[in-house]
Protein backbone atom coordinates (compact mmCIF):
# COMPACT_ATOMS: atom_id res chain seq x y z
CA UNK A 1 0.00 0.00 0.00
CA UNK A 2 1.02 3.11 -1.03
CA UNK A 3 -0.44 6.38 0.99
CA UNK A 4 1.19 10.04 0.42
CA UNK A 5 0.63 12.43 3.48
CA UNK A 6 1.82 15.46 4.75
CA UNK A 7 5.42 14.41 7.48
CA UNK A 8 7.50 16.32 9.33
CA UNK A 9 11.06 16.35 7.60
CA UNK A 10 13.98 16.23 9.53
CA UNK A 11 17.66 17.76 9.22
CA UNK A 12 18.51 14.93 7.06
CA UNK A 13 15.32 15.16 4.61
CA UNK A 14 14.12 11.94 6.18
CA UNK A 15 10.73 11.25 7.99
CA UNK A 16 9.22 8.64 10.50
CA UNK A 17 9.23 5.64 8.11
CA UNK A 18 7.86 1.92 8.66
CA UNK A 19 11.24 0.54 9.23
CA UNK A 20 12.39 3.06 11.63
CA UNK A 21 10.46 0.45 14.35
CA UNK A 22 12.43 -0.35 17.19
CA UNK A 23 12.09 -3.38 19.53
CA UNK A 24 9.39 -1.98 21.78
CA UNK A 25 8.42 0.37 18.71
CA UNK A 26 7.79 3.38 17.11
CA UNK A 27 9.63 5.92 19.78
CA UNK A 28 7.43 9.18 19.37
CA UNK A 29 8.51 12.48 21.76
CA UNK A 30 11.78 13.47 24.05
CA UNK A 31 12.60 11.67 27.41
CA UNK A 32 10.73 12.33 30.52
CA UNK A 33 13.90 13.32 31.91
CA UNK A 34 14.59 16.51 29.00
CA UNK A 35 10.76 17.76 29.09
CA UNK A 36 10.97 17.52 32.87
CA UNK A 37 14.42 19.42 33.28
CA UNK A 38 13.70 22.19 30.04
CA UNK A 39 10.46 22.63 31.40
CA UNK A 40 8.81 21.54 28.03
CA UNK A 41 5.41 20.86 27.02
CA UNK A 42 4.74 17.19 28.83
CA UNK A 43 2.77 16.19 25.54
CA UNK A 44 6.54 16.22 24.31
CA UNK A 45 6.87 13.26 27.00
CA UNK A 46 7.89 10.30 24.64
CA UNK A 47 5.31 7.41 24.10
CA UNK A 48 6.01 4.18 22.41
CA UNK A 49 3.39 2.95 19.82
CA UNK A 50 3.52 -0.36 18.45
CA UNK A 51 1.67 0.45 15.71
CA UNK A 52 2.92 2.46 13.13
CA UNK A 53 -0.20 4.35 11.90
CA UNK A 54 -0.82 5.22 15.69
CA UNK A 55 2.65 6.58 15.89
CA UNK A 56 1.87 8.85 13.18
CA UNK A 57 -1.21 10.37 14.57
CA UNK A 58 0.50 11.06 17.78
CA UNK A 59 3.63 12.71 15.49
CA UNK A 60 1.04 15.08 14.60
CA UNK A 61 -0.95 16.11 17.77
CA UNK A 62 2.56 17.15 18.62
CA UNK A 63 3.24 20.89 19.35
CA UNK A 64 6.45 19.82 17.83
CA UNK A 65 7.45 16.51 16.17
CA UNK A 66 10.12 14.30 17.56
CA UNK A 67 10.75 10.95 16.90
CA UNK A 68 13.48 8.46 17.01
CA UNK A 69 15.61 7.46 13.66
CA UNK A 70 18.76 5.46 12.84
CA UNK A 71 21.59 7.84 12.33
CA UNK A 72 22.44 7.33 8.92
CA UNK A 73 26.42 6.55 9.83
CA UNK A 74 26.17 4.66 12.92
CA UNK A 75 22.84 2.88 12.67
CA UNK A 76 22.18 3.90 16.34
CA UNK A 77 18.94 5.71 16.85
CA UNK A 78 18.52 9.02 18.21
CA UNK A 79 15.93 11.47 18.66
CA UNK A 80 14.95 13.71 15.44
CA UNK A 81 12.66 16.79 14.94
CA UNK A 82 11.08 18.88 12.41
CA UNK A 83 13.68 21.42 10.89
CA UNK A 84 12.74 21.54 6.98
CA UNK A 85 8.78 21.65 7.88
CA UNK A 86 6.26 19.54 6.64
CA UNK A 87 6.18 17.95 3.04
CA UNK A 88 3.94 15.62 1.19
CA UNK A 89 5.87 11.96 1.23
CA UNK A 90 4.77 9.02 -0.29
CA UNK A 91 4.86 6.20 2.50
CA UNK A 92 5.14 2.68 1.60
CA UNK A 93 4.27 -0.14 3.79
CA UNK A 94 4.25 -3.53 3.34
CA UNK A 95 2.58 -5.04 6.47
CA UNK A 96 -1.13 -6.40 6.23
CA UNK A 97 -3.97 -3.54 7.07
CA UNK A 98 -6.04 -4.14 9.62
CA UNK A 99 -9.16 -2.69 10.34
CA UNK A 100 -7.73 -0.73 12.78
CA UNK A 101 -5.11 0.50 10.28
CA UNK A 102 -8.00 1.76 7.65
CA UNK A 103 -9.62 3.92 11.02
CA UNK A 104 -6.53 5.21 11.81
CA UNK A 105 -5.23 5.89 8.18
CA UNK A 106 -8.49 7.91 7.59
CA UNK A 107 -7.61 10.14 11.13
CA UNK A 108 -4.13 10.67 9.52
CA UNK A 109 -5.52 11.66 5.75
CA UNK A 110 -7.64 14.01 7.92
CA UNK A 111 -4.91 15.58 9.29
CA UNK A 112 -2.54 15.50 6.68
CA UNK A 113 -5.28 17.66 4.12
CA UNK A 114 -5.53 19.90 7.50
CA UNK A 115 -1.73 20.65 7.38
CA UNK A 116 -1.72 21.24 3.51
CA UNK A 117 -4.44 24.37 4.17
CA UNK A 118 -2.24 25.85 6.89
Amino acid sequence: MKLKIMMPIDKDGDYLKPEYKEKQGYNIGKSKAHVEKLRLDPRLTCRIFANYFEAIIHLYNLPKPYWRRPNKTSGKFGVMTNINGWNEVEIEYNKEITDLDREYIEKIKQLSDEIKKN
